[in-house]
């Protein structure tokens, strides 16, 4: 087990830094096949885990709904085509797919309460999952293939899972300490979170998101504009914790639901993707938000 986790530990880092490291197409390319691997798992996992809880939905239409989301915000982007208006448009165009070609599927099955329901999973799935991991690529090609989009990025996903860290180190102390006895935040659904461990992991989030922001402050730009100050840091701290404490717990309810530990095996030795991106998903659409706010 400890193999495979340090191998995949090892192909992750690779591929994350190189494709933050690497300017220009070469760098967005590999952002862009880490993105379809992690997207199209995602998915894979989803509907893996609401087959278990007895409530499939439409696989292939949501898989292929994400690999052309992926391609339809990083391919124009790397040939210098469309920006921020045009990723807009390949969404509401997936989204516009997505209903259709399910309900197309729905009328066809002989059981039209089943073919529904089927349905209504895959759209969720799809809003869950597709579309809020989207913002993530929305953010890397915020600029085109330039600098500040991958800084910006790497901004939200360090602050956000040194929440995670810092949220298990406390916990974990906390734990020992009382014996077992710190405060279960919901002990039915994640046993292992802890009010004290939530505490730490947002003190922890602050302190990363303000040193953040003294050494990288020149680089965190969006349109040219300064989009990071200290009081941004501090509130992104506070926030980015809370959202991904609550993604996490979301993600936890399909698991419990499906009796399954991980969301899936895509990530040999480290379980699956959703267990590694589920903080990010609330997070990634607000900041985005936040970015495109603080331009106007």
């Amino acid at each position: 087990m400890f193999k495979y986790r340090l191998i995949s530990g090892i192909v992750l880092i690779a591929l994350v830094t190189s494709s933050l490291v690497l300017q220009g197409v070469a760098g967005a390319v590999v952002f862009t096949l880490l993105a379809m691997i992690m997207l199209l798992g995602g998915m894979r996992e989803f509907f893996d885990m609401t087959d278990k809880i007895g409530i499939p939905g439409y696989k292939r239409p949501g898989m292929s709904a994400a690999a052309l989301l992926v391609l339809g915000i990083s391919v124009p982007a790397i040939l210098g085509k469309g920006g921020e208006h045009f990723q807009g448009v390949i969404i509401e165009l997936l989204m516009s797919f997505v209903v259709i070609s399910g309900f197309v599927r729905a009328m066809q099955e002989e059981d039209l309460k089943e073919g529904l329901k089927r349905q209504l999973i895959s759209l969720a799935g799809f809003f869950y999952i597709v579309w809020s991991l989207s913002f993530l690529l929305r953010i890397y090609f915020g600029e085109g293939i330039g600098m500040s989009g991958r800084y910006l990025l790497v901004y939200m996903v360090l602050v956000t899972k040194c929440s995670d860290i810092g949220a298990y180190c406390t916990g974990m102390t906390t734990h020992k300490l009382s014996g077992g006895k710190n405060h279960k935040i919901a002990p039915r659904l994640s046993p292992g979170k802890s009010w004290e461990g939530f505490i730490g992991g947002m003190v922890l989030s602050v302190v990363v998101a303000l040193v953040l922001e003294k050494q990288l402050s020149e680089h965190l730009m969006f349109h040219g504009k300064d989009v990071i100050t200290p009081y941004v840091a501090v509130g992104m701290g506070i926030i980015a914790a809370s959202l991904g404490f609550i993604g996490d717990v979301c993600e936890s309810i399909f698991k419990r639901t499906a009796n399954v530990k991980d969301s899936g095996n895509t990530i040999p030795g480290m379980g699956g993707v959703l267990d590694v991106l589920d903080s990010l998903i609330l997070v990634a659409p607000l900041y985005y938000l936040y970015l495109q706010v603080a331009v106007l």
